[in-house]
C-alpha cells in the first residue's frame, strides 16, 4: 500500500510538469488509475484502450493488462491530443510499459476529421505490415473510430528529431546532421520500395476505414482545377503570359504526380523534420505521424528536402553536396523495387514533375498576397511579419524549382512562368537576398561537412 501511494505521488509530480491546469481524477472504470489531463477523459474511451491492449497481448480482462496512469503530453492548444498510457503486464518478464494515445481533433467538418484519422490509422497499420520497415515506424496497437484515436509505440520522453539535427548547433554539427539526413533518406527509399507492391492493399485499408473518400480521379481533377485557378489569377494580376500550352503542361504534370503510374507508392506525405525521430538507443530513424499518408508519386516525398521542407515550421535547405549524396542513397534503395529508377530520363522527369507540383502550390500563396502592401498603415506589426513570411515561402518555392530544373529543362512552359513570376515578385517584394537559408547547422559561417559515406550503423 505504501509503495502504491508513493507511485501515485510520483505520477502527480510528473504530471505537473506537463501543464498548469492538470487535474487528477479517479476513473469510474478503474479505481486506482491515475489520470492527469486538461479535460475529463471519457470512461468509455478508457475502457476501449484497456480492451485494445488486452487484444494486442491476447489476454482477457480478468488476467490481462493493468492500467496505471494516463498523462496528457500535448498542450491544450495543439490540434491533436497526445497521452502517455502506462500499464502493467504481470505475466511478462518486463512488467511496466507505456504506449501513446493519439486522438484526432475535430476538424472543420466531420469528413475532414474522419479522413485524417483514417489516413493516420491506415498509414501506421499498413507500414507495420511491411517487414522491411520494422524498427522504423512505431508499433501499432489498435484504434477506435468511435473515439477517434490510435494507440502506438512510445518512442521515449525526449526523442531526437531530424529538426534537432538541423537546427540545434549545441547538439549537432554539420557532419552528424549530414549523416542523419543520409540515414533518413535511406529509410525513406526503403519505405517507398517496400510498400510499392502494396499500393492496392493500402487503398483498400484506407477505404475500409473511410468509404466516403473521393476517388484518385476526383483528387487529380480538384488539384488541377485549383492550380489552374491560382495560376490564372496570378498571371493576370502580374500581367504575365499564360498560354494554353502552359495549362496543358500543368495538367500532364499533375496527372503524372498524382495519378497511378510508374513511381506510385505509399507516401508519408508530411515529411517535416519533427516527424522523423532517431532512437538514442539504436540510432534508428523512425517515421511517424501519417495523417496525410496516400498513394502518389514517391517524388512528392523525396523532393521535400530539395524544395526546402515546404509547409514545415523549420523550412530550410542543405548544402548541395549533402543533398546529392542523400538523394543517391535514396535512389539506390528505390531501384531495388522499381528498376526504372536507374533510368535517368524517367527518374529525373518524375523528379522535376514533383518539384514543379510544389512550385505551383506557391501560386495559391501568391494569389492571397499580391493585394498586400507591407507599408500600408492599417497593417499591424504581426500582420506584416506573417505576410512577409508567406512572401518568402512563395518566392522560395519558385527559386528552388528553378535550381532543381537547371540542366534538365523539363516543363518548359512552367519554367517560363515561374521565372517571369519570380522576376516580377522580386521587383514588388523585398524578401531578402536569400529566401531559403541553409538550416542553422549548415550556416555558411560554419565548417561544411565531410560526408560520411560509410553505412550508418542501423543501415545494415
Amino acid at each position: 500500500m505504501a509503495i502504491s501511494f508513493i507511485l501515485v505521488v510520483l505520477v502527480l509530480v510528473v504530471c505537473a510538469a506537463y501543464a498548469t491546469e492538470n487535474t487528477t481524477v479517479a476513473s469510474p472504470v478503474f479505481d486506482d488509475l491515475v489520470i492527469s489531463a486538461h479535460k475529463e477523459l471519457d470512461a468509455k474511451m478508457i475502457m476501449k484502450v484497456f480492451k485494445l491492449l488486452n487484444r494486442y497481448y491476447n489476454q482477457t480482462a480478468a488476467t490481462g493488462v493493468h492500467l496505471s496512469s494516463i498523462v496528457q503530453l500535448s498542450d491544450p492548444a495543439r490540434r491533436n491530443m497526445l497521452c502517455r498510457v502506462s500499464y502493467e503486464t504481470p505475466w511478462l518478464p518486463v512488467k511496466s510499459h507505456t504506449v501513446i494515445l493519439k486522438q484526432t481533433a475535430k476538424a472543420k467538418s466531420a469528413a475532414d476529421t474522419s479522413e485524417r484519422l483514417a489516413r493516420d490509422w491506415t498509414g501506421l497499420e499498413f507500414f507495420n505490415k511491411v517487414p522491411a520497415l520494422r524498427g522504423h515506424v512505431p508499433l501499432f496497437y489498435g484504434g477506435s473510430r468511435a473515439f477517434q484515436f490510435i494507440l502506438m509505440e512510445d518512442l521515449g520522453p525526449n526523442p531526437v528529431t531530424l529538426g534537432i539535427y538541423l537546427t540545434n548547433t549545441s547538439f549537432a554539427d554539420p557532419d552528424s546532421a549530414a549523416d542523419a539526413i543520409r540515414h533518413f533518406m535511406k529509410i525513406l527509399g526503403r519505405m517507398h520500395a517496400a510498400s510499392y507492391p502494396g499500393v492496392r492493399l493500402f487503398d483498400e485499408m484506407l477505404h475500409d476505414l473511410d468509404d466516403k473518400l473521393p476517388s484518385w480521379k476526383a483528387y487529380v481533377h480538384n488539384h488541377y482545377r485549383k492550380m489552374r485557378k491560382y495560376v490564372n489569377f496570378t498571371a493576370n494580376s502580374l500581367q504575365l503570359a499564360h498560354p494554353p500550352a502552359l495549362y496543358t503542361e500543368i495538367q500532364h504534370m499533375t496527372n503524372r504526380t498524382m495519378a497511378p503510374g510508374l513511381f506510385t507508392s505509399v507516401l508519408h506525405a508530411d515529411l517535416c523534420p519533427d516527424n522523423v525521430v532517431f532512437s538514442t538507443a539504436s540510432r534508428r530513424a523512425y517515421l511517424f505521424d501519417f495523417e496525410w499518408s496516400e498513394t502518389r508519386s514517391v517524388f512528392l516525398d523525396m523532393t521535400q528536402l530539395r524544395m526546402g521542407m515546404p509547409g514545415c515550421w523549420c523550412s530550410g535547405t542543405v548544402p548541395e553536396a549533402v543533398l546529392l549524396d542523400a538523394e543517391a542513397v535514396y535512389r539506390a534503395e528505390l531501384a531495388k523495387a522499381i528498376p526504372e529508377a536507374k533510368n535517368d530520363q524517367k527518374y529525373y522527369s518524375a523528379y522535376i514533375d514533383a518539384c514543379g507540383f510544389r512550385a505551383m502550390k506557391a501560386f495559391e500563396i501568391i494569389k492571397s498576397l499580391v493585394k498586400h502592401d507591407l507599408d500600408a498603415a492599417e497593417l499591424t506589426n504581426d500582420q506584416r511579419t506573417r505576410i512577409a513570411k508567406s512572401m518568402r515561402v512563395a518566392v522560395s518555392r519558385l527559386e528552388l524549382f528553378i535550381e532543381a530544373n537547371e540542366g534538365h529543362n523539363f516543363l518548359p512552359h512552367v519554367m517560363n512562368l515561374v521565372s517571369a513570376t519570380l522576376h516580377r515578385l522580386r521587383s514588388l517584394w523585398d524578401t531578402g537576398a536569400k529566401s531559403v537559408p541553409l538550416f542553422t547547422v549548415f550556416d555558411e559561417n560554419t565548417v561544411q561537412p565531410t560526408l560520411n559515406v560509410e553505412a550508418h550503423e542501423s543501415d545494415r
